[in-house]
């Protein structure tokens, strides 16, 4: 715990530098939660195509778009991606394990506030949504899918650790790209035969089970981060941040 303490007391300058950041996420929410919120009664009815992928990019992406420059990965000489803030950390007196743990609480930092604001958002002015769902299973839905975040957006502090030159990046173009084919034929697949897509099966989750939903999400948003500090151990080893 003394670790987790000790990241966060670190996070506090990258955050403090990066307020325009935040305010500017917060305005890029807004047309979103429009959009989810607008359409919510049609997706409920029809099925609405469109839905699901603006609500996971939500989930999945958004929350590190508004990034300062100074805090993003660049190309080295070396051929490698780095981010020269971590570079100036990793050459200061702090363990590794305070500086993986620290792009987890930048992470976190961004991520759940903005998911917060968002589902906060769509339960005030969808009354769609409220005639659905009552207060504690909407909770639950937002629970899934705030987990979601987490577990899903792991990759991002491990990926923000940098990237080590490597001659497979034809291998790694290939697996990413095979990867959002079989994310995007998954979901289609799914919207195509039970005519819904993966929101309304959450939704369904979190109406029929919003205990065991709502507990099942955040333990597997526990396993996730645990995994992603593991392999954020093993990737740190592979960087030469000596450049």
């Amino acid at each position: 715990m003394e670790s987790w303490n000790q990241a966060i007391l670190l996070a506090k300058f990258e955050l403090r530098n990066s307020k325009k950041a935040l305010v500017l996420l917060s305005l890029l929410l807004i047309p979103y939660a429009f959009f989810i919120i607008y359409s919510t009664p049609m997706y409920l009815e029809t099925g609405f195509v469109l839905y699901d992928p603006f609500f996971l990019i939500i989930i999945g992406v958004a929350a590190l778009w508004a990034r300062p420059k100074e805090f993003q990965l660049k190309r080295a000489g070396n051929n490698s991606w780095v981010n020269p803030y971590f570079i100036m950390l990793h050459q200061l007196p702090i363990s590794r394990e305070i500086l993986i743990k620290n792009r987890f609480v930048i992470y976190y930092a961004y991520a759940v506030p903005l998911h917060t604001l968002f589902f906060m958002s769509i339960y005030i002015f969808s009354e769609t949504m409220r005639t659905t769902l009552t207060f504690p299973q909407y909770v639950a839905f937002a629970l899934i899918w705030i987990s979601f975040g987490l577990y899903w957006g792991s990759i991002y502090p491990v990926t923000d650790l940098g990237e080590a030159p490597t001659s497979s990046n034809f291998k790694t173009y290939l697996y990413s790209i095979l990867f959002i084919i079989v994310v995007c034929g998954g979901l289609f697949l799914l919207h195509v035969y039970t005519g819904y897509g993966v929101v309304y099966w959450t939704m369904i989750a979190a109406k029929k089970w919003p205990l065991l939903s709502s507990i099942a999400s955040m333990i597997a948003a526990y396993i996730g981060t645990i995994l992603a500090l593991r392999q954020a151990n093993k990737k740190i080893k592979e960087i030469d941040y000596s450049i």
